[in-house]
């Protein structure tokens, strides 16, 4: 039970570090484009 709900905790924590990441690479992306676009 315990190691269950642990597990579950652990996937949260995966997630939300995977959509911060992936908002990063998303921003990152997007200034990019938008500076070669000014270029």
């Amino acid at each position: 039970m315990l190691n269950q709900r642990l597990d579950k905790n652990h996937q949260l924590r995966v997630g939300e570090v995977y959509k911060k990441s992936h908002n990063v690479l998303f921003k990152f992306t997007d200034t990019i484009s938008q500076i070669s676009y000014n270029l």
